[in-house]
């Protein structure tokens, strides 16, 4: 059984909230904010659109 992946807030506050779209014969994915709108771009794997969303800025800072 593979681990879910929690969802980060968005920088806003706002929460993530996954939309599906049917696109080339099958379902794409992609997280928007609740509150200001913003999104991740469109993937295949939900898994993808989950780890786009929890990306932050200083992400590759915090590696060093």
């Amino acid at each position: 059984m593979m681990n879910e992946i929690k969802l980060k807030p968005c920088v806003c506050g706002g929460n993530a909230v996954k939309i599906k779209i049917f696109s080339h014969k099958r379902y794409d994915c992609f997280y928007r904010c609740d509150k200001c709108e913003w999104q991740t771009k469109v993937y295949v794997s939900p898994q993808g659109a989950k780890n786009a969303w929890n990306r932050r800025a200083d992400d590759e800072q915090r590696a060093d």
